[in-house]
């Protein structure tokens, strides 16, 4: 904390930032990000260079209360039943 408190860890920039959807982090490194939504519902943030899915590296955002995402449609597919194309083995 006294390196942040100092200005020695990290080199922030709050006043032009730049835009981006991906960011690349060496490894050992390390990335501010602030993430701004103006839409609601539940957002993922992985990381897409994991081997498999379940590597740690996966965060969920709520953006809004729950009353304020939009219902889901009665007749949108659940797990289990969706049926793919002819050339899907069943």
């Amino acid at each position: 904390m006294q390196l942040d408190a100092e200005n020695k860890l990290l080199n922030r920039n709050l006043i032009n930032p730049v835009l981006k959807d991906t960011v690349r982090i060496p490894r050992y490194g390390v990335v501010v990000l602030r993430f701004f939504a103006k839409n609601p519902g539940f957002w993922m943030l992985r990381d897409e260079q994991s081997r498999g899915w379940t590597r740690g590296m996966d965060i969920i955002f709520q953006v809004g209360d729950l009353s304020d995402v939009v219902s889901t449609p009665t007749n949108f597919p659940t797990c289990g039943s969706f049926i793919g194309p002819d050339f899907f083995l069943l």
